[in-house]
């Protein structure tokens, strides 16, 4: 297997809640809340999250087209999600990190939310930009001027 290929946002979104859960595990910490409200805030980021994750996989399967941020598109998608988000994956991705640190109230969740903003701001979507930008040249960068990285 290529490293490029690896599969980064899902395997560092979920990575992220794996060491979070092992450090609190054997370096217990107190919750930062218990309040049935901030419950309720964090179960709507997980349905907003799922949803758009799902809407948005879906769009790539009906279209057939690849979701490898460095793999060769065939399409340009500009419906659904993406009229609001270049990334609506990656808008998922924080809201589900999100809402588990929220669920959980536990402050090692708090940074999976922060570090896959940093990975995929600054490691993958520049490389997925331009390999978007070399796929469909002009039509993508009229897309970039209309609508924003995250939202």
């Amino acid at each position: 297997m290529i490293l490029r290929d690896i599969p980064v946002p899902p395997l560092l979104a979920a990575g992220s809640v794996v060491v979070a859960s092992l450090l609190q595990k054997f370096w217990p910490l107190e919750r930062l809340w218990q309040h049935p409200v901030i419950t309720v805030c964090g179960w709507l980021l997980f349905v907003v999250g799922v949803g758009i994750w799902a809407g948005t996989l879906r769009m790539f399967r009906v279209r057939q087209t690849t979701l490898n941020p460095v793999g060769k598109p065939t399409t340009l998608i500009l419906t659904g999600a993406y009229r609001f988000s270049r990334n609506p994956l990656y808008v998922a991705g924080v809201l589900l990190l999100l809402a588990i640190f929220v669920l959980t109230a536990l402050p090692y969740f708090a940074v999976g939310p922060i570090v896959f903003l940093w990975v995929m701001n600054g490691c993958v979507i520049p490389r997925e930009e331009a390999n978007l930008r070399e796929q469909f040249g002009v039509a993508y960068e009229d897309y970039c001027a209309r609508v924003r990285r995250w939202l």
